[in-house]
């Protein structure tokens, strides 16, 4: 064999071998970062009262685990966002604010009275990044991000996205099987961003959209609007007011934690103690008095996990 096809063929095999130790040695190692105390934020829609309660009251603060799939996963889906938002805002679909990535000027500026502009924006010969609206609402502690507000009919349509598997993209073309908790969150968009923004109700859509995407090819893709309806988000704040009552007082035994989606139940940092063969005495261990019986008239006033 040639020399320099001997080279090629050995250094490929080192490179091989350098992937395979990496892959090997991310398969048993994890990363550890101090876990934020779980907020009242869009992505946490529908919250799980006993996730929140365990770390609101547990002494030492909780360690989240990451790994190199993990991340790569999660930066999958920020490409997918910031591509989508970019590309929407070149054909004129997207409004919102705009960033130049060159020298970091924003559109429309701060004293411009302006809360949006309709892309596409350009600035350093170059189009501008979407900046997401940060949306706060502090007398109900809401906080989150909207994925966008699609201009279209002329009208404003808030807009959430989500990467998904192939197969689960394919069951929401052919079935409608969609995420009650995915229109929740975009809901709440609807629900908080005119009074947020000062825009009238009346320039937006009685709808809000959501943008599933298949994580292998973005091509493929489910793009529905649903019927805005304030109620559902209405919902998940009184269950989020309900939780943070039992917390102050310590009556866990009232709490009722659900897990709607099988698929998110892995990532929860407590799954191993909900679903445990012994649950019922993990959970008394995180939250004195959590299997006292409740009285009978309270029981009878609760017909779902929600209330």
């Amino acid at each position: 064999m040639p020399e320099d096809l001997l080279e090629k063929a050995t250094l490929e095999g080192c490179l091989s071998g350098v992937f395979e130790d990496f892959m090997r040695f991310n398969s048993s190692f994890m990363i550890s970062e101090q876990a934020e105390l779980p907020r009242f934020r869009g992505s946490g829609i529908p919250h799980c009262p006993i996730h929140v309660a365990i770390d609101y009251t547990r002494v030492d603060r909780r360690l989240d685990q990451r790994s190199f799939m993990l991340d790569y996963m999660a930066e999958h889906g920020k490409l997918v966002h910031a591509l989508m938002q970019k590309w929407l805002g070149i054909v004129g679909m997207m409004f919102g604010k705009w960033k130049c990535s060159k020298c970091g000027s924003v559109t429309p500026k701060p004293d411009s009275g302006l809360v949006g502009v309709r892309g596409p924006v350009y600035c350093c010969n170059t189009p501008c990044e979407y900046v997401e609206y940060d949306i706060d609402v502090p007398e109900i502690g809401y906080t989150g991000h909207c994925d966008g507000i699609l201009v279209i009919r002329n009208k404003l349509l808030p807009i959430e996205m989500k990467v998904r598997k192939a197969d689960v993209v394919s069951r929401i073309q052919m079935s409608g099987a969609y995420n009650i908790d995915n229109i929740t969150q975009a809901t709440s968009y609807r629900r908080c961003l005119p009074a947020q923004l000062r825009i009238p109700v009346a320039q937006f859509h009685d709808f809000v959209g959501l943008l599933y995407f298949d994580r292998a090819d973005i091509r493929k893709r489910a793009l529905v609007a649903f019927p805005y309806n304030a109620a559902l988000f209405d919902v998940e704040v009184r269950a989020r007011r309900r939780t943070e009552k039992i917390i102050e007082t310590k009556r866990f035994n009232y709490l009722r934690g659900f897990c709607q989606n099988a698929q998110d139940r892995p990532y929860c940092p407590y799954h191993s103690t909900c679903f445990a063969p012994n649950a019922s005495v993990q959970l008394e261990r995180f939250l004195p008095g959590f299997n006292t019986p409740l009285p009978e008239r309270i029981q009878a006033c609760q017909p779902n996990p929600q209330s």
